[in-house]
């Protein structure tokens, strides 16, 4: 694995969506052209098996090519900007990646039934695992997903189970399954959804399950089929901002999205080597536009469906929300509103936003500041009752010295007016 070539076959791709069909189909843009990086082969940089994708905290998609036994990195225009050296001993058989919440990065080795612990600079600090039957043994283990507390999940296909382990590598207990019907279970692709709720892809039971806080699992999603919401080996599973997830159903040749709840939502593709087709789709990374990116295995490629701007723009601002960068997200909102003015959720968004910044200046004491927050709200709302209240708070509250001047002026001239003629009464009657 060295050398470097070019002017070969590409082999990772950038597509519209061709073939959707669903009740969000039309959340996808069209793209007359595509762009193409990348290139099949096995000098560094090329891909002959991608399998696991992740996205990294810097923005580039890694990628665990199996064949290869190499874990690339990318840029968001598809240039091969270098790969994660494995250190003294090689990888064999990288299949699954996934980031903690410092950065580093987990890489499972089916073939070498372990884990390996990447600082961000890309040096080694741990391995674990090796092949066993034992609690923290593997064999061949093929997904991974870390938690907002870095607890790390590990599908442990083959011996039938899912390990959790602490940030240690310590082992805590085995995932509880149920609905997996005749065939015995395989996890294969895990994935945290925005509850840290652990979701995994059960191949051979063509089932994707939710774990509960207790390890039990709480909503088994599909069955066997071709149908919609159905699966032939569903192989990996992704989140996007908005807490809906995608399924790679591998037989069938598609990429089905659901609803957190495990409603289908659409389909794209069909199995096929043309753009927005896949032949045995694997590991999945959403970025947080909603942009999606495929392992298209057997076309040798990675496949990135592209979201339209503006829908991309509102994913964008609910990640920003969720951060509570109210900011950042009010502009986003705020451009999806320019562009489709009808949009409900976008101008709900705009309104809740603003309430939000108005509120935290007036809790600061910059009265001034929260007033182009009320006008925004009162231009899409005009009976908006809260901003009205609100606007009325902060003229009292700018005027209230003017105020009780006046009416100690006022009380005052009513008090010398009330003495004069107090006094001419007093006089006249003396008279």
């Amino acid at each position: 694995m060295s050398g470097s070539r070019t002017g070969a076959v590409p082999a990772i791709l950038w597509v519209a969506l061709l073939l959707c069909h669903g009740r969000d189909a039309l959340a996808i843009r069209f793209l007359p052209q595509e762009r193409t990086f990348g290139q099949y082969g096995t000098y560094v940089g090329e891909l002959r098996s991608p399998v696991g994708l992740t996205l990294g905290p810097e923005g580039l998609l890694y990628v665990a090519d199996t064949k290869n036994n190499t874990v690339l990195k990318f840029d968001e225009d598809g240039r091969f900007t270098g790969q994660v050296l494995p250190g003294e001993v090689p990888f064999d058989g990288p299949v699954a990646l996934a980031f903690d919440s410092r950065g580093n990065l987990y890489v499972v080795e089916e073939q070498g039934c372990r884990v390996r612990k990447f600082d961000p600079k890309g040096t080694l600090l741990a391995t674990f695992g090796g092949p066993g039957p034992e609690m923290g043994k593997f064999k061949n283990p093929r997904g991974i997903a870390v938690d907002a507390r870095d607890r790390i999940f590990v599908a442990d296909s083959d011996n039938h189970r899912i390990q959790e382990f602490d940030s240690n590598f310590t082992w805590v207990r085995n995932l509880r399954f149920k609905g997996m019907g005749r065939q015995p279970p395989v996890p294969r692709g895990l994935a945290i959804d925005a509850e840290n709720r652990v979701w995994a892809c059960f191949s051979a039971n063509h089932r994707v399950v939710r774990f509960g806080p207790d390890g039990d699992a709480d909503l088994v999603c599909g069955e066997e089929g071709t149908g919609l919401g159905q699966f032939e080996e569903p192989r990996y599973i992704a989140f996007d901002v908005q807490n809906n997830f995608f399924v790679t159903d591998y037989r069938n040749g598609r990429v089905q999205r659901f609803s957190s709840k495990g409603e289908f939502l659409f389909s794209v593709g069909v199995r096929g080597p043309g753009r927005g087709q896949f032949k045995g789709p694997q590991g999945l990374a959403v970025d947080l536009r909603g942009n999606v990116y495929v392992a298209d295995t057997e076309n040798v490629r990675i496949q990135c469906l592209l979201i339209n701007e503006q829908l991309g723009d509102l994913n964008l601002a609910h990640h920003h929300f969720a951060r509570k960068e109210y900011e950042k997200a009010l502009g986003l909102y705020q451009r999806v509103v320019k562009k489709l003015p009808l949009h409900k959720q976008a101008l709900d968004r705009v309104v809740v936003t603003c309430e939000i910044l108005a509120e935290q200046a007036k809790k600061s004491g910059k009265m001034d500041a929260a007033k182009p927050y009320l006008d925004e709200i009162l231009r899409l709302q005009p009976s908006n009752t809260k901003a009205l209240q609100f606007i009325r708070y902060i003229l009292w509250k700018n005027n209230k010295g003017m105020i009780y001047y006046l009416t100690l002026g006022t009380g005052i001239f009513f008090t010398f007016i009330f003495l004069v003629t107090t006094m001419v009464k007093i006089l006249t009657s003396e008279d």
